[in-house]
């Protein structure tokens, strides 16, 4: 547990984690709708995707840490164990998070095919604004209203 390549790993995780975590908390928001919520994890997954090329925070401690051949007071030691692949990590958990959002487009759709999935999900989505609380007529009396 004290080898340069267990604390990679954790690292890595750890990154991955905490943008999870942020995302997840941001979604949990009462006022956060179906269609934000989509944008949100298109955003954190372009976030996720980066620390591809911008290593997170922990993934730059433990590159000190390396230097160093120290972690939080502890000795490290070169490590035989497997080094997670930081790419092929990132992508599959960015490709897992893609598989959750609404898909408008197939690989080999026509323009037309495409175009009209594209409308059927504005469609989709503005019909579901009828979820929203904001949008409900607030007149009816099982909300307070008044009663004719």
């Amino acid at each position: 547990m004290c080898t340069t390549n267990f604390v990679k790993n954790l690292a890595l995780v750890a990154d991955v984690l905490n943008e999870l975590k942020n995302l997840s908390e941001t979604v949990q928001n009462r006022s956060t709708t179906l269609p934000k919520a989509q944008n949100l994890l298109t955003v954190y997954i372009k976030r996720i995707e980066s620390l591809v090329f911008s290593p997170g925070e922990h993934s730059i401690l433990t590159q000190h840490a390396e230097e160093a051949m120290s972690f939080q007071e502890v000795q490290l030691r070169e490590g035989r164990g497997p080094v997670i692949d930081q790419a092929q990590f990132i992508r599959a958990v960015a490709d897992s998070m893609k598989q959750r959002l609404f898909n408008t487009v197939s690989n080999r759709a026509q323009a037309s095919v495409v175009a009209t999935r594209q409308e059927m999900y504005e469609n989709l989505v503005s019909k579901m604004a009828v979820l929203n609380p904001r949008n409900w007529v607030h007149e009816n009396p099982r909300f307070g209203g008044k009663t004719k």
